[in-house]
């Protein structure tokens, strides 16, 4: 019993020290984390096309990279145990959207509601047979197209 617990430990340890690594992502804010999923947003007012590809594509890859470093971390501990030795097959996979979302606040935590929302949520349910990907909607697609001239 005392092993199964030290096993969860460190698997729950190891996913905190990669889920840390979200701050990487500057200029997004981290809403909510969810078991291995963390959350993030940002108020795309403002930005246009190209310039919310780039930041989004730029967030992605800091991630990424961050995660990998940890993870790199978390194998070099040398630890036995199955999570540790499974930490290698954590991946990061990136999903963007653009919609309409309302703020939640209950006790100072911010939480985004919304059809959007929902529509996130479900797509992070869907098996993607790609290890690593950044994902985007065709709502988000089509706000970094530029409009073709007429």
């Amino acid at each position: 019993m005392q092993f199964h617990r030290s096993v969860l430990g460190h698997a729950e340890a190891a996913t905190a020290r990669m889920l840390g690594k979200v701050g990487a992502a500057r200029g997004f804010e981290l809403i909510e984390i969810d078991g291995d999923a963390a959350f993030l947003s940002r108020n795309a007012a403002g930005l246009d096309g190209p310039s919310t590809l780039g930041a989004v594509t730029k967030a992605a890859f800091a991630m990424r990279n961050a995660v990998h470093r940890e993870r790199q971390l978390v194998q070099l501990n040398m630890c036995p145990c199955g999570s540790c030795k499974q930490s290698s097959a954590l991946k990061l996979k990136c999903f963007s959207h653009v919609g309409v979302v309302a703020t939640q606040t209950i006790k100072r935590r911010k939480k985004l509601v919304g059809l959007d929302v929902i529509h996130v949520h479900r797509m992070l349910k869907n098996p993607v047979d790609v290890p690593e990907s950044l994902l985007v909607t065709d709502e988000f697609s089509a706000s970094t197209t530029p409009p073709r001239p007429s």
